[in-house]
């Protein structure tokens, strides 16, 4: 799932304008959110959505863990972080003393999955 697009809808309610963000991700589900600036400008708001959207449209918002092994074979953790510098909402860990495939490493592996997930879960 990533972002679709941003989109700032107004509705003339009288003495101001309400503003709306209409945010539609690519498998189609939409999310709204009422983002009025209560501080008297008129679409203040709307402009800062305007500005940033394209640095939100075509990334994917979830949560995600990336864990490396400290010894693998096929690339270092430090060229896997650079692969993914640009993944948004990633947290990257080392998983201390694992290979490439987490032989003997898996308790770890578990470990740190579960604290991930619980973090996630709670936020």
């Amino acid at each position: 799932m990533k972002v679709a697009s941003l989109e700032t809808l107004f509705c003339d309610a009288g003495w101001r304008p309400w503003i709306f963000l209409k945010a539609t991700a690519d498998d189609g589900s939409v999310g709204w959110a009422e983002i009025t600036d209560s501080h008297g400008s008129p679409r203040g708001l709307a402009g800062i959505v305007e500005d940033l959207a394209p640095l939100v449209v075509g990334r994917d918002p979830r949560p995600k863990l990336l864990a490396l092994a400290e010894h693998d074979e096929i690339r270092s953790p430090e060229e896997i972080r650079q692969c993914v510098r640009g993944w948004t909402n990633t947290t990257v860990e080392v998983v201390p003393g694992a290979s490439h495939f987490f032989v003997g490493a898996t308790d770890r592996l578990v470990a740190l999955t579960v604290e991930y997930v619980g973090r996630v879960v709670a936020a």
